[in-house]
């Protein structure tokens, strides 16, 4: 009866973790293959003024700030720390890429159950769309890692206080990283 349970509990596991290296690997292959766009230079480099001090967001005279500031400063908080440069973007847009699928498995686990924890991971992970997308340092891989962690901490059966105002920081954070996730941030604040 023991075993039972402990093989029930652990098979979902595994096949999470499986489809989460699938996932790793083919974003890894993903990031020496796809081109750079003007995007994704413009995230890593205006992020990377911004960390390091040379210039601020929206100041005179500076660089065009066309999106919100976190959409620069996340991506420059990562080259400040491990190195400017293309690949350590995208290399930190693979880590938001797990954390947004561990989200996805703990929020699916709670709500749901381990094995449909397992088939929403992966879905995404079978998904070669969703991966190129991802795979590069682009805002939507930050606004997309944001909207689970928030989802997963804010939404749900038996949510305390806490987890309730964590969640509107963090779906605060996604607005200031695009402005066009304030409708997500309206449904929240119905569902509250």
């Amino acid at each position: 009866m023991i075993r039972k349970t402990i093989d029930h509990q652990i098979s979902p596991i595994f096949i999470s973790l499986l489809f989460a290296l699938i996932f790793t690997i083919q974003s890894l292959v993903y990031i020496h293959q796809l081109p750079s766009t003007l995007d994704e230079g413009n995230y890593l480099y205006k992020g990377y003024l911004f960390i390091t001090g040379v210039i601020r967001p929206f100041q005179p005279y500076g660089v065009w700030t066309n999106k919100m500031p976190l959409a620069f400063l996340i991506p420059g908080a990562a080259q400040a720390l491990f190195g400017p440069g293309l690949m350590t973007g995208r290399l930190f847009a693979v880590f938001l890429g797990l954390v947004t699928l561990a989200a996805l498995w703990w929020f699916v686990r709670r709500e749901a159950g381990p094995w449909w924890a397992a088939a929403a991971v992966s879905v995404i992970a079978v998904n070669p769309g969703v991966i190129r997308m991802y795979a590069q340092a682009l805002s939507e891989g930050v606004v997309c890692c944001l909207l689970m962690l928030a989802v997963a901490i804010g939404v749900g059966h038996g949510r305390l206080l806490w987890h309730l105002l964590t969640a509107g920081v963090i779906f605060a954070a996604a607005i200031l990283a695009r402005e066009n996730m304030l409708p997500v941030f309206g449904l929240y604040l119905i569902y509250v």
